[in-house]
């Protein structure tokens, strides 16, 4: 179950593919990481103490 995400994408870039051509699967698929990674960057928070603050010695 955990690797169905690899069945999921083929099966969804076969299919639009199909409806759409080449060019435009590979972009539109290429589109999805892209938008998940913004909305991780945007909606979490980090858990690393931030680089930018000077440690207190």
């Amino acid at each position: 179950m955990a690797d169905s995400g690899y069945a999921f994408g083929a099966l969804f870039a076969g299919l639009l593919t199909d409806m759409l051509n080449v060019n435009w699967a590979i972009g539109l698929v290429a589109l999805l990481p892209l938008s998940a990674g913004r909305l991780a960057a945007i909606r979490l928070n980090e858990t690393l103490p931030s680089l930018t603050k000077q440690t207190q010695k």
